[in-house]
Parts: C-alpha cells; sequence; structure tokens
C-alpha cells in the first residue's frame, strides 16, 4: 500500500485504475472542505419564477449531474443540468427529460444514479392515469438521453399508483424499486437491467 507523508492530506481515497502518479491514483481532499461563494442557478427559467424542488445529485470524477421537478410549465416536469468541470460551470438551458410533452402530465420525485458517463434517472407520472415509474438513461454523460421514457411498473399502464422509485447501479446493472399503492394496501418491488453492452 502507498505511504503518504504525514500532514499531507487528511482524507486520502485510492482507485483501482492502476495509475502510477500520486496525482492519479489518489484524490485528497481539501479539509475541511472548501466551497465556491457562488452558488449557481441550474433551473433555466428566472430566478423564483416557479417552484423548483426536490434536488438530487450525483457525481462521477469532474462530471455531476443535478434533477429535480418544476411546475414551468404549468404541470411539473422532470429536469436536468450537468457539469463537466467539478461544477465550475454549468449547462445554460437545463434539460427536460420527461418525453411525453412539455407539462403534459404530473411528473414527481426523480431520483439519479450514475457510473462512469453511464446516468439514469427515475421518477413517476400520472401520464396514463395513476402514477407509473419511468426510467430515462443516458451513455454519454448527459449529452444526448433515451428517445422516449421507458416505463417499469409492469401492471396495467395507469391502474394503480407506483410511487416512490429508487434506483442504484454497479457498472454493469440498474437496479429500481418502488412501491404500488391501492385500497387494500400497498407493495414493494424492484426490477434489474441486463449488463450494460
Amino acid at each position: 500500500m502507498p505511504v503518504v507523508p504525514p500532514g499531507t492530506a487528511d482524507v486520502v481515497v485510492t482507485n483501482a485504475h492502476g495509475k502510477s502518479t500520486l496525482a492519479d491514483a489518489f484524490t485528497c481532499y481539501a479539509w475541511p472542505p472548501v466551497f465556491s461563494s457562488d452558488a449557481r442557478h441550474l433551473d433555466a427559467d428566472p430566478p423564483m419564477a416557479h417552484a423548483s424542488v426536490s434536488p438530487r445529485i450525483c457525481c462521477d470524477g469532474r462530471h455531476a449531474w443535478v434533477v429535480w421537478f418544476d411546475k414551468r410549465n404549468g404541470k411539473h416536469d422532470v429536469y436536468l443540468n450537468r457539469s463537466e468541470d467539478g461544477g465550475m460551470s454549468w449547462l445554460t438551458e437545463d434539460v427536460r427529460l420527461n418525453t411525453n410533452g412539455a407539462g403534459a402530465s404530473e411528473s414527481w420525485g426523480p431520483q439519479i444514479c450514475c457510473h462512469g458517463t453511464y446516468v439514469f434517472v427515475v421518477w413517476a407520472d400520472d401520464r396514463q392515469g395513476e402514477h407509473d415509474v419511468y426510467l430515462a438513461a443516458s451513455r454519454d454523460g448527459g449529452a444526448t438521453w433515451t428517445s422516449s421514457d421507458i416505463r417499469l411498473d409492469t401492471d396495467t399502464p395507469g391502474s394503480v399508483p407506483s410511487r416512490q422509485p429508487q434506483i442504484c447501479s454497479d457498472g454493469a446493472r440498474v437496479y429500481v424499486t418502488w412501491y404500488d399503492d391501492s385500497l387494500s394496501g400497498s407493495d414493494v418491488y424492484a426490477t434489474a437491467s441486463r449488463p450494460q453492452p
């Protein structure tokens, strides 16, 4: 195991990429953490114009992605912004992820996970009646996304409320869980993707 001279870093995290230089082999965090003095406005509508809520964030290296939902189009849509330089800059225009039309349905509670350049977002929306669980995916760091949302719950579309999806990935598969709600009770479901190509 490499030895770091005393006093040179407070927190050291090694990676498994077999890099030969200290800069490549370690990530050293300043301690205590130091943040920029200006928080960035990520939603592209005018400040305080609409309620943008429930942000979720994921990062991998110097790439970071933030999702939230807001009501700028009359009903809630899911939006994303991304940074490729450690949060120094962000897209000037955010990206709407639900593909069924702006403000066409209530899209709620997005969750995000990432692994390398693969990014996955899930949420629940009521485009077919009751809420169903949908997923959008990118394999190029968020530059492009699946052309249509992928519905994950397998009951009759819009028949039973499917709520509060959660998501994670191990780099080969994507795992999603949620619960279905009805007058008689609720049940928890999970699904997993096939390994990534």
